[in-house]
């Protein structure tokens, strides 16, 4: 494509004029996504909590309560989960031994330290979507069922 073809409609610039290359991009480079003292990523989503925070007053003191109510978000779920698992291997019985409890409890931790060791977040995220699927298609075929 010829120059005069690419440029048809544009004026030409008056005077001297010279194109100088850079690595700037324009929509990407432009934009902080890192902010506050410690340079937190906004654009990640494990660290967004803490990027929200930190511009509020008492940042501190609120990213503290954000990650016990995690923890406790996270350690009841396990429990609940760790529950319904003993519940269904005790043939329904809801006061089944201690020790099948706790064996669950463990084998459940035990998985998720591994997937995340081994992969990541990422890892973990498709270790719940790929068992959780099936049993989405299990409940939707009850329902029809029924």
């Amino acid at each position: 494509m010829s120059d005069d073809t690419a440029n048809q409609g544009i004026p030409e610039p008056e005077g001297h004029s010279e194109i100088i290359q850079t690595g700037y991009q324009i929509g990407r480079d432009n934009i902080q996504t890192r902010i506050g003292p410690f340079g937190l990523d906004i654009h990640n989503p494990p660290l967004s909590l803490f990027a929200m925070l930190e511009g509020l007053p008492l940042a501190a003191i609120t990213s503290t309560i954000g990650i016990v109510l995690v923890i406790v978000f996270f350690v009841t779920s396990s429990d609940s989960g760790s529950l319904v698992i003993d519940t269904i291997t005790a043939g329904g019985k809801v006061d089944a031994p201690v020790s099948q409890r706790v064996f669950w409890c463990t084998f459940e931790g035990l998985v998720a330290i591994a997937l995340l060791l081994g992969g990541g977040l990422v890892s973990l995220q498709a270790m719940v979507i790929s068992t959780g699927l099936p049993f989405t298609v299990i409940l939707l075929a009850i329902c029809v069922m029924i």
